[in-house]
This record gives C-alpha cells, sequence and structure tokens, in this order.
C-alpha cells in the first residue's frame, strides 16, 4: 500500500493510525529523489485534492494508494482557510506562518464585524481521505471524510502536533480546556477528525479486502 504525502508529521501520525491494518506502508520519502514527484493540489475541493493524489500514485507505483486533504474552516471567515490551508500564507509558508496569517484575520474579522474579541471562533478541521484501488485493469475510487468541531485561541499553546493544532481545542469532554498541540499523541488520535476518517478507511479496506478474497 502507498501512502502519497511528502509530510512527515502526516506520514507518522498515519502510519500509527494504520497499524491496525497490518499492511505494509510505503510513502513518497520511501521513494528515489529522483522519483519523488509533485501533484499539483488545484482542486477547489479536499475530495477533488484527495482524488488527484490517490489515483496519480495509485498509477504511478502500480499499487493501491491512500491519499488524504486536510483543511481547517473558521466559521467568522466564511470557510477560510478551507481547502487552501497547508498553503494558507504562501506556497513555502511554514506551519508558523500559516498560523499567525489566521490569527491576523481573525482578528480583522472581528473589528470589522464590531463583535467582542471574547467571541468564541467556532471552527472545525476535515479530513478526506480517499483509497484508490486496482481493480479489474481499472482505478476504483473510495472516499471517507472525518470531522472534528472546535474553536480557536487568540495565542498557540503546546508543543505537539503540527499544522494549526496549536489554536484548535477540539469539542471533546475529556481535556476539554487543551489545544491539539498540547494533548498526548493518543489523545489527539482518539478525537481528530484524521482519526475519525483513518477509523472508516480502515473499514472499507477491510471490507473490499473480504470481497477480493471471495
Amino acid at each position: 500500500m502507498f501512502l502519497a504525502t511528502g509530510n512527515p508529521d502526516k506520514r507518522a501520525e498515519l502510519q500509527e493510525l494504520l497499524t491496525p491494518l497490518g499492511i505494509p506502508l510505503q510513502c513518497i520519502a520511501d521513494l528515489a529523489e529522483q522519483e519523488r514527484l509533485d501533484v499539483v493540489e488545484d482542486a477547489p475541493t479536499l475530495l477533488g485534492n484527495a482524488i488527484k493524489k490517490a489515483r496519480f500514485w495509485a498509477q504511478h507505483q502500480s499499487t493501491d494508494a491512500i491519499a488524504d486533504d486536510t483543511g481547517l474552516f473558521v466559521e467568522l471567515l466564511d470557510g477560510a482557510p478551507g481547502v487552501f490551508s497547508a498553503r494558507y500564507a504562501g506556497p513555502e509558508a511554514t506551519y508558523q506562518d500559516n498560523v499567525t496569517k489566521l490569527l491576523k484575520e481573525v482578528q480583522t474579522a472581528l473589528k470589522t464585524k464590531e463583535l467582542p474579541l471574547s467571541t468564541p471562533i467556532k471552527a472545525h478541521f476535515a479530513t478526506v481521505m480517499v483509497l484508490a484501488r486496482h481493480v479489474d485493469q481499472r482505478i476504483q475510487i473510495h472516499a471517507v471524510e472525518g470531522r472534528c468541531e472546535g474553536v480557536l485561541v487568540p495565542t498557540p499553546r503546546g508543543a505537539k502536533g503540527f499544522g494549526y493544532d496549536p489554536i484548535f481545542v477540539p469539542n471533546t469532554p475529556a481535556e476539554s480546556h487543551k489545544t491539539f498541540a498540547e494533548l498526548k499523541p493518543d489523545q489527539k488520535n482518539e478525537v481528530s477528525h484524521r482519526a475519525r476518517a483513518v477509523q472508516m478507511l480502515v473499514s472499507v479496506i477491510r471490507e473490499q479486502t473480504l470481497k477480493t478474497r471471495r
């Protein structure tokens, strides 16, 4: 199975979540440098980008492939950064660059809409995961989506996780005051959008594996 990501943080998190499958995983970082091709993520939706990556790598590697696309959707900003989350502050932006830009835009929106600075900033993470399978000489696509609702905090907190984790507090009963970046990896994996998507994808893979064996 090929994991279509070159992001080391995402790879580590996904590999841990996919452990129950017991299927060996290879990813872009395992390829020779000249084979580490970029797939332009220019689709208008998370689903479109995930399908594009999964289909490309399934064809390129001649094996089944998994791809995902994740976005943070902020209600106050009409859903931004959304599909542009990974490159919100520019194509070469760091995690910190993206967080800084987002927090500035939240503050600007609060002032523009004349809302109190204490207004809860509702947001949700969404992860779309796609499995591209080789079936009868064609590629079959299976897609699932996991979500996690929460709120943003005005100041980054925590050193774990990656991306927007330091400013996102999930709506969960346990450790409800902590950002994703303050949670232990196993705690985050119990409630995160990516974990929920992976759980659904594992069920799809198991179902498809059983069909293949019949």
